[in-house]
């Protein structure tokens, strides 16, 4: 009898640490930092993507259970992501490389056969690309008279290739109407309405408790036109109240130019996540929604995969 006393309150224990352990994942909030920097501050009197490029930096850091798990990822300083659990640091990054590695060795065959059937279509296409060049030299050195004659030989058969091309294409583009006739009665079917307008309401609900509420963007920014760079005040202008007391750009009528910084803080709780994804898994118009497009893709799938195999 005591052995069974001792085993419930073992399993008693073990209950109350999973449960507690789950009410502090879904409760305590996950804190996160977003920095960025564009910096030209000299600019240019154009665009050029290698400066900007060249002056492109950013980070994500998030801390949870007060910096007992956290972890982030920076660029160009490291473009690994990287989490720390106490004293241990795992790279996900690498790990999904190396799982990436392996599975491709993994895949890749090891018989002979196998390598000979390589061999031989390396060797098909050295030959073909030897082929193609001698060609190209050999249509260099043909006089113009024999062009002609070679375009004329090949007058007969242009219509029908030609017709089997206008074909081609007629076929693609009946898939592709095909495709978008049903998206279209997908949309204005009433319950797929439905379906949409739930989804977008818990992705809403669940943006405002992801979206950091402080956050600013300063810096100065020019367009190398005063005109262009107008219109980008009056876009600001016309943002103001959503900008209002984050957004902070001086204008450079003169020149192309993107000295701006960008930084960002909030939290995530995750019971919101799952209390959303809960709703929109479990909601049947959604999930009905969900289904309809998977069959269709599926069947859009089968039926390329019959046409390659008629075309083999």
């Amino acid at each position: 009898m005591s052995a069974l006393i001792i085993l419930g309150r073992v399993l008693l224990i073990v209950l109350f640490v999973i449960l507690a352990l789950l009410l502090l994942i879904l409760f305590v909030p996950i804190s996160y930092e977003v920095h960025g920097r564009l910096s030209d501050p000299e600019g240019g009197e154009s665009f050029d993507f290698e400066r900007v490029k060249s002056g492109l930096s950013g980070s994500f850091h998030f801390r949870f259970l007060f910096s007992l798990v956290s972890g982030g990822i920076s660029y160009p300083e490291g473009t690994d992501f990287v989490i720390r659990i106490a004293f241990l640091r795992i790279n996900l990054s690498e790990k999904k490389r190396s799982k990436e590695e392996r599975v491709e060795t993994e895949e890749k065959p090891d018989n002979e056969a196998q390598r000979q059937l390589d061999r031989d279509l390396a060797e098909k296409e050295r030959t073909k690309q030897e082929e193609s060049s001698k060609g190209k030299e050999k249509a260099a050195k043909t006089p113009p008279l024999e062009k002609l004659k070679a375009l004329l030989e090949k007058l007969p058969d242009l219509p029908d290739a030609a017709y089997d091309r206008i074909q081609e294409w007629e076929k693609k583009a009946d898939r592709a109407l095909k495709n978008a006739d049903f998206y279209l009665n997908l949309i204005s079917d009433p319950s797929s309405q439905e379906a949409v307008e739930k989804a977008l309401s818990s992705i809403g609900k669940l943006a405002k408790h992801i979206l950091p509420k402080n956050w600013s963007l300063t810096g100065t920014a020019g367009l190398g036109d005063p005109a262009a760079t107008g219109e980008l005040l009056v876009i600001l202008a016309q943002l103001y109240p959503v900008t209002c007391g984050h957004v902070a750009i001086l204008p450079d009528f003169d020149r192309w130019r993107a000295d701006l910084r960008f930084e960002a803080k909030g939290h995530v709780q995750l019971i919101f996540v799952a209390a959303a994804a809960i709703r929109i898994l479990t909601d049947r118009d959604i999930k009905r929604l969900i289904g309809r497009i998977r069959r269709h893709r599926e069947r859009r799938k089968q039926a390329k995969s019959r046409r390659k195999a008629a075309a083999a």
